[in-house]
């Protein structure tokens, strides 16, 4: 618990902002423009933590970038994996397959469902409900999302 407590203290004293996320640190200076990605893998992970270590503090922090990531990346038209993209003709997709990594709307989802927020929680059973062509023709692309859907409906 000792270097994951540390792990937790790094993110939240240099990792975090009041209005958002760093993607990383580097030399000593905080590197700007967090992605999906990073706010969807920092939340589950502070979250595991929080619970394991009994630590209100460490799931406060969840809540609070879960809430930002949605407000950033999520939208009626779908998932966006940057806040402000450098190519502005990239759509939002409805959900977002697995990659080298699971899905970071899936992510997301499942750890906003797992947050006792009604919010976060009304947010990630609407895309939930989202299905995509996608799916269906590649399930295994789309492994994280099925397994979230499956915990999540039930």
């Amino acid at each position: 618990a000792g270097h994951a407590a540390r792990l937790a203290r790094f993110i939240s004293t240099r990792l975090v902002r009041n209005d958002g996320l760093f993607k990383a640190v580097a030399r000593g200076r905080q590197i700007e423009g967090a992605e999906l990605e990073d706010y969807a893998y920092i939340v589950a992970g502070l979250l595991d933590y929080a619970e394991a270590a009994k630590d209100n503090m460490a799931k406060q922090l969840a809540s609070r970038l879960a809430h930002q990531a949605w407000n950033r990346f999520f939208s009626s038209r779908g998932w966006r994996r940057e806040a402000n993209p450098l190519l502005k003709t990239i759509r939002p997709e409805a959900i977002l397959p697995d990659g080298a990594t699971p899905s970071p709307s899936a992510m997301l989802i499942a750890a906003s469902l797992r947050l006792d927020d009604a919010g976060l929680n009304t947010m990630a059973r609407q895309a939930l409900s989202w299905q995509s062509m996608a799916m269906s023709h590649d399930p295994f692309a789309f492994a994280t999302h099925i397994r979230v859907y499956q915990q999540g409906i039930n």
